[in-house]
């Protein structure tokens, strides 16, 4: 295991390490046995381990043509009230045609939801029996406790 040195002023918490473990986890066995039974399976079929099952499903999104809703609304298939309710505003494009004050006047600002952004520490390489052995310690404090 390569041994970091971190500044004095950073705070050391295990929790980071263990979220990392988590994630590496994830990346180096889940994912590539997700990907791989994926594209083994057909949209539809199911498949059920000792613990889990699985389905496998497609996700799809859907947009509505812009110029085409505008024309239904003028055509009357819908009221003002509904067609405003209806749409949503690129930023991008309401900055790059409305004047600094009147787009901050017509802009909300949403309260981020708070993210946590675990990342391997560059040069570090993680060993799934370090992240076992971290990810067993915590399991067993949960049992013990």
């Amino acid at each position: 295991m390569k041994t970091v040195t971190l500044p004095e002023a950073a705070a050391v918490d295990q929790r980071v390490d263990l979220i990392g473990f988590c994630k590496e986890l994830s990346e180096q066995i889940a994912v590539p046995a997700n990907d791989a039974l994926r594209a083994e399976l057909a949209t539809g079929t199911r498949v059920e381990g000792m613990y889990f099952d699985a389905l496998r499903t497609e996700m799809s999104t859907e947009t509505v043509e812009a110029e085409g809703f505008l024309k239904a609304w003028e055509k009357g298939t819908m009221t003002r009230e509904q067609f405003v309710r209806s749409i949503k505003i690129s930023t991008t494009e309401a900055r790059g045609v409305l004047d600094e004050k009147t787009y901050k006047r017509l802009t909300t600002r949403h309260r981020p939801t708070p993210a946590l952004r675990v990342t391997r520490k560059k040069g570090v390489t993680v060993e799934m029996g370090e992240a076992l052995a971290a990810l067993g310690r915590e399991l067993a404090k949960k049992a013990a406790a």
